[in-house]
């Protein structure tokens, strides 16, 4: 998780970087009509050609080149148009962290097979000139502020995921193609299920405006998340006993006061195991934090009998009116059943009414993904009163940016970093959430959390980023504000995605490794497990150099590192306890990055290649990790010390303070 904004023109942290010499001016450059800025990326060789990249950014006016980026870059950062990509090899293409991103002159080539587009203030998908190409089976457009798919726009016939998290839909696009193996349609505003695509194997609509999902044939489903939705109706809803392997309902915002289901789907629930993952895939069912209620007279007069799926008086178990399948095929599904809907109606209004009381002040907050956790027993004076020596003024924290920097969130915790000032000094702020599922959990969270801040306090080294201090709400007890130093060229993995190994030499990369060693030697000497090192939580300051973000959340337990596999040793993976060598693990994975300027298995990850879940599973049996073989050329001295830091077995790998010794017998 980087701690600062990534900005891809910031100079690098010890040197400015050197731009290749720029193509001479064109009088007739064929990018002049592009709308989103003075600028434009494309992979033409007709214009990126004289500096020998693959791709470049031109100014759209002259066709200058402005910046060189090599055949290995994949990510491009506050890019505000982009043209003719057919020069573009890789699979996967990135396009993030901008204002606008103009289409118009968008020529996505068939090498593309996974196209992210995210972070943009404003996005117009009618701008396209021509539909994507069938080679697009994973396509994210991720808090774009879209309200709506133009009818004109395309999709991609051989499409298998979507991801349209964090926009201001509220209905799911009419024209999906059939076949879709997942859908993410969280924190957006959708009412109801109309319009899935045929055959569509997953959908995940955590955090929406669900109130009543009701005579829908979900039998296709292997995957189904409802958590957190105002929803109070689920009835009718067939499910299949042979698909369906995970099932969630948890923080449900208000009483779930009807769940109606046919024998067949009642026993699909019956056959899932508790929540657990495999390979970093989420297997079972997950209820927890939700209120489940049953009308027993309204059973009864449909034939139905009130059971629980799971042994009854178990965490996350609830009554369910299952109805005889004979029963359910013979109601009228062409209207409504007005027996059931009367039996119904005073436990829904009142539950409707409770809603619309809350609903202004969460719409405001479900943009960004996140309800406000007002616990119902607020921690005692005497817990809060260890983080009295580090609070800040609440008025002080200021958040200057429009939108969240960064957001990140797993099963603990989520997090909105934000650019700020406190007293007038730019600082970052982490905005960080508890995602508790009970009272219990949040309490335990809360007290690690505390222990981390006070960790934090006492912190100080020049290759950390510094902790200023913390504030939190008083109505809300699970949220809190950590201050941090800012950074003012943004995190390394940024960096990489926007320079080439051409022009970011090695003797800048040993000032960020020296920086990174220190940092982590010295957490290791208190003793302290970094628990959440990767590329994005190294960052970078024209003046300051190299520090280390150290998070204020506990080093992550399995099934949060999963979502950062790539950086993550194969013990943690493993589920097993952990040291500081995993974090040598994770600096090894660095170091390749430096080398390679690619992200760890990116090459692995399309539709003819292995899925994270089996790279996963070949990392957590050693036989697979971040291959030399291919890169370009670099120091003989760094391979060995990644190569060394990326053995298998934990007492294999150096100490960071051995590796600060090795360093410095090179440079």
């Amino acid at each position: 998780m980087s701690t600062e904004s990534n900005r891809s023109a910031s100079p690098a942290p010890t040197a400015v970087m050197k731009i290749t010499t720029p193509a001479p001016p064109s009088s007739s450059c064929p990018y002049m009509d592009a709308k989103g800025g003075s600028s434009i990326l494309v992979s033409d060789p007709s214009v990126c050609a004289t500096t020998a990249a693959a791709s470049c950014e031109v100014s759209r006016m002259t066709c200058e080149v402005l910046r060189s980026f090599s055949a290995d870059v994949t990510g491009f950062i506050n890019i505000t148009a982009v043209g003719n990509m057919a020069n573009y090899k890789n699979s996967y293409l990135a396009l993030t962290n901008a204002a606008t991103l103009d289409l118009g002159q968008f020529q996505v080539p068939e090498a593309v097979e996974y196209l992210n587009i995210e972070n943009i203030t404003a996005l117009d998908l009618s701008q396209l000139p021509t539909p994507l190409p069938p080679t697009v089976t994973t396509l994210r457009i991720v808090n774009c502020n879209l309200k709506a798919i133009p009818s004109s726009f395309s999709w991609p016939s051989n499409l298998n995921r979507v991801g349209l998290d964090s926009n201001q839909l509220d209905a799911i696009p009419p024209n999906l193609p059939a076949g879709i193996q997942l859908l993410a349609f969280r924190h957006n505003y959708l009412s109801d299920f109309k319009s899935l695509p045929p055959g569509l194997g997953g959908i995940n609509a955590i955090n929406n405006s669900i109130q009543a999902l009701t005579s829908l044939d979900l039998r296709d489903l292997t995957y189904l998340e409802l958590g957190r939705n105002p929803l109070t109706t689920v009835a009718f809803v067939q499910l299949s006993k042979s698909r369906l392997t995970y099932f969630g309902l948890s923080n449900m915002m208000v009483v779930v006061s009807n769940i109606t289901l046919d024998t067949s789907s009642f026993q699909a629930l019956r056959n899932l195991p508790r929540f657990h993952l495999v390979n970093g895939k989420p297997y079972g069912y997950r209820v927890s934090n939700t209120t489940v209620t049953v009308n027993r007279t309204a059973c009864q007069l449909l034939h139905g009998t009130v059971k629980y799926p799971w042994a009854h008086g178990n965490a996350g178990d609830f009554p369910v009116c299952v109805v005889p399948n004979n029963v359910y095929h013979g109601l009228p599904w062409s209207g409504t059943s007005l027996l059931w809907v009367g039996c119904i109606m005073v436990g829904t209004v009142l539950v409707v009414l409770a809603w619309m009381g809350q609903k202004s002040s969460q719409r405001r907050r479900r943009r960004r993904g996140y309800f406000p956790l007002h616990h119902p027993n607020p921690q005692p004076p005497v817990v809060l009163s260890k983080l009295r020596p580090f609070q800040l003024a609440s008025a002080d924290v200021i958040k200057t940016s429009k939108y969240p920097v960064i957001v990140a969130h797993n099963n603990e915790y989520h997090m909105d970093i934000w650019s700020g000032t406190f007293h007038g000094t730019k600082v970052s702020i982490k905005s960080i959430k508890m995602a508790a599922e009970s009272p219990d959990s949040t309490d335990a969270q809360i007290t690690a959390f505390i222990d981390q801040v006070t960790l934090l306090a006492t912190l100080r080294h020049a290759h950390l980023v510094a902790f200023i201090g913390v504030s939190w709400a008083q109505n809300a007890v699970a949220d809190f504000e950590l201050v941090v130093e800012f950074m003012d060229t943004g995190d390394l993995r940024a960096f990489l995605a926007t320079h080439s190994p051409a022009t970011y030499l090695w003797p800048e990369k040993c000032d960020v490794v020296r920086g990174i060693l220190h940092g982590l030697a010295y957490l290791h000497t208190i003793p302290h497990v970094h628990g959440h090192l990767k590329s994005k939580n190294v960052l970078l300051d024209s003046k300051k150099g190299t520090k280390l973000a150290v998070l204020g959340v506990k080093p992550v337990d399995f099934a949060a590192s999963a979502m950062w596999f790539q950086w993550a040793a194969p013990e943690r993976l493993a589920g097993q306890p952990v040291d500081t060598a995993a974090d040598v693990y994770s600096f090894g994975v660095i170091l390749w990055e430096l080398c390679t300027h690619m992200l760890p298995y990116a090459d692995k990850m399309n539709r003819k290649r292995p899925s994270p879940q089996s790279i996963m599973t070949q990392i957590i049996a050693g036989t697979l990790k971040p291959s030399f073989h291919a890169a370009p050329p670099f120091p003989s001295w760094v391979q060995d010390m990644a190569t060394k830091c990326l053995a298998f077995d934990p007492a294999q790998r150096p100490t960071a303070a051995e590796l600060v010794q090795t360093l410095n017998s090179h440079i």
